[in-house]
């Protein structure tokens, strides 16, 4: 499976279907990932009451929020190498529109920070092809 795949991102939502809801937690993020292998990876994530309900490749119309990171960051934050409040802190992390938009999502990874971590480390290991740039 190709990592940010739409079977990948199929299977994000497949399996974050076992976290528990955060109420009020609903949002439509739109992700921007660069320096990617075939070049920049547009996606977005559609989150009701903190739950992913759908996601797919491309640009959503109605993003709450855009998050732009680089490819190497994008899987570095998978694998649980680097910690998101820091990398939005010290800007790795870009990001535009309604940064309001952002506490609700920052809800919904405090509340749940291991069940979302296991989920995002278990996605990156059914990666196949190459997953590192250089």
């Amino acid at each position: 499976m190709r990592f940010l795949s739409q079977e990948w991102l199929d299977e994000r939502v497949r399996r974050s279907a076992a976290l528990q809801p955060t109420p009020d937690a609903s949002l439509v993020l739109q992700h921007v990932v660069t320096q990617g292998p075939d070049g920049v990876v547009e996606f977005f994530d559609e989150l009701r009451d903190g739950l992913l309900v759908h996601s797919g490749l491309g640009r959503h119309q109605d993003a709450d929020l855009t998050v732009i990171n680089s490819w190497q960051d994008e899987l570095r934050l998978m694998r649980g190498e680097i910690d998101p409040f820091n990398m939005i802190a010290d800007g790795t992390i870009r990001l535009e529109g309604d940064q309001g938009a952002l506490f609700k999502l920052l809800t919904v990874i405090k509340s749940q920070m291991i069940a979302v971590a296991i989920v995002a480390r278990g996605l990156v290991d059914l990666v196949d092809l190459p997953v590192e740039t250089g």
